[in-house]
């Protein structure tokens, strides 16, 4: 039902627990997700972070993502 139920490093994934968004890696808090919220993967670099642009842009540790 979810049209962005993709894996891999680029696409749908959703967080697998409550988790922050930061400015960029080690950055400073944005906003936070929750447990199962949806999340847009934009890229992932070297050293596990991130970079989401759904529900808004900036840096996930990829460790907290279903993906």
């Amino acid at each position: 039902k979810d049209q962005n139920a993709d894996t891999g490093d680029n696409g749908g994934a959703s967080a697998a627990q409550d988790t922050t968004i930061y400015d960029r890696p080690d950055g400073n808090d944005v906003d936070y997700l929750s447990a199962g919220d949806p999340v847009t993967i934009v890229s992932c670099n070297g050293d596990n972070w991130c970079r989401i642009s759904r529900p808004r842009q900036g840096w996930v540790w990829g460790g907290d993502l279903n993906r």
